[in-house]
């Protein structure tokens, strides 16, 4: 199964150009030695995902809630296209949430650690991670606080972080890590930690020979750590149902809750088809763009006009799905910087285009527009300056409807020179009759400017229009 969230080199969380020199040298110094995490269950289907950094040529260093409760994994180098299976775990420390991981065919070179105690309340520091999936963030903080527990000191920080960026390394301002961060869940707050550096160097003297993902136990109950419960848990999905399970007209319905204090967005999640025997069939990962506010809900139905939406051997074999959590933002955390938006919004343009123009029936224009044909027409094609009437609904990629001319069943008659480029280049290629489904980039569409509150700003739209006349 390929998995959709993986994406090339982005450089998102703070503005490139506000980047000290300094810290371009190490973000480029870095990257090479951190990783994706993806942890799976004993039938393959993704559980968590998480970020890592080599700590020796062929060991990975990460946070032990990650992989716990997987069975197989592996990582992926920040820029690469290779996956490297996770040979198994070589030791592990649940007072500080720290696991050191067996990386097969690894050679990588290995981030250095910082002198014991060399930070200070106040300091710089800079958070490397994957959020999301996307490899390769780079954030900046400063050390907030620091906290007691038995046996040493947590680092707290202000660097924002998702729970894909768990297990990723906290750097200072020389590019030696002086943490390993975590992304905790508590009493309805999404708190952020580093485990000291220090931590790390201890358990590299107390190796083994691997362990199976799988042989990790349940935490102890008087296990001393912040880390309460993983941040994900702080987002639930509930209320899980599909409708005319085995009708081309299905659709699932389910709610996302927020049991935190801050609004979320950009919730990824993964839904997995089984079939009577129990076995997956299909897993598609999506994403939830819309805010979520804090102790609320949204219902989301994904019906079969979705792309993701499996075809129709695997609907008719399904018997049972699941839907799991694997990342979200703090709402906060994007409103700070609408350029961060937009790269992020267009990040995820592009990988869902890339993973979409494969699709069987997709066809790609020379613009990069994308289309399907649903039914074709027999009747008149409309030129540039042509006024056509047409029925139409409009989705973001995560299924969100934003706009339709269906629900008062009224056409809508419009000009095809005062419309976006997208709807311009793509009803030229219909007849009159015909119903297509575009998929048409931000550059076709809204753009760097997005539109009122329901479009960002970079986001590719998903309209079905269907050509009643050409007038």
């Amino acid at each position: 199964m390929g998995l959709g969230i993986l994406a090339l080199l982005l450089v998102s969380m703070l503005p490139y150009p506000a980047l000290a020199e300094s810290a371009r040298d190490i973000a480029r110094q870095t990257f090479p030695s951190v990783v994706l995490l993806i942890l799976q269950d004993a039938g393959g289907q993704p559980v968590s995902l998480g970020s890592g950094f080599f700590v020796t040529p062929d060991t990975v260093a990460t946070n032990l809630h990650v992989i716990r409760g997987a069975s197989s994994g592996y990582v992926k180098l920040v820029g690469q296209k290779a996956k490297l299976d996770i040979a198994g775990i070589s030791a592990i420390d649940e007072a500080q949430d720290l696991a050191l991981l067996k990386i097969s065919r690894a050679s990588a070179t290995p981030l250095p650690l910082a002198a014991d105690d060399s930070v200070s309340i106040g300091d710089t520091v800079y958070a490397v991670g994957n959020p999301e999936g996307l490899e390769g963030t780079f954030s900046q903080g400063i050390i907030s606080g620091l906290r007691k527990l038995d046996d040493g000191n947590w680092l707290q920080l202000t660097a924002p972080l998702s729970p894909g960026s768990s297990g990723g390394p906290i750097l200072d301002s020389s590019g030696k890590v002086v943490g390993v961060a975590v992304a905790t869940f508590s009493d309805g707050q999404n708190l952020n930690f580093a485990v000291p550096a220090s931590r790390i160097r201890r358990l590299l003297s107390q190796r083994s020979d691997p362990m199976p993902l799988a042989s990790i136990s349940a935490p102890s109950s008087t296990t001393s750590t912040p880390v309460e419960a993983k941040a994900t848990d702080g987002v639930i999905i509930r209320n899980l149902d599909w409708k005319n399970l085995h009708s081309r007209d299905s659709e699932y319905v389910f709610s996302i809750r927020n049991n935190l204090r801050e609004s979320i967005t950009d919730i990824l999640y993964v839904t997995i088809f089984y079939d009577a025997a129990g076995e997956p069939i299909h897993s598609t990962v999506s994403e939830y763009t819309q805010v979520v506010p804090p102790l609320l809900a949204k219902m989301v139905a994904i019906s079969m006009s979705h792309p993701s939406y499996p075809g129709d051997g695997v609907r008719r074999m399904t018997e049972r799905m699941e839907m799991r959590i694997l990342d979200y933002r703090i709402a906060k955390a994007l409103d700070a910087s609408s350029g961060q938006t937009r790269e992020l919004e267009q990040e995820k343009s592009k990988r869902f285009l890339a993973e979409n123009a494969r699709r069987r029936g997709v066809k790609v224009t020379a613009s990069g527009l994308q289309y399907q044909i649903l039914r074709k027409g027999q009747g008149r094609r409309p030129d540039p300056q042509s006024t056509v009437v047409v029925h139409y609904r409009g989705k973001l990629i995560d299924g969100q409807e934003f706009d339709s001319s269906y629900p008062g069943d009224e056409p809508v008659s419009i000009l095809l020179d005062h419309v976006i480029p997208g709807w311009t280049e793509g009803l030229q290629l219909m007849q009159a009759g015909a119903k297509y489904r575009f998929f048409i980039p931000p550059e076709l569409a809204y753009g760097e400017r997005g539109a009122g509150t329901r479009i960002k700003p970079g986001q590719t739209l998903i309209f079905d229009i269907e050509l009643l006349r050409v007038k």
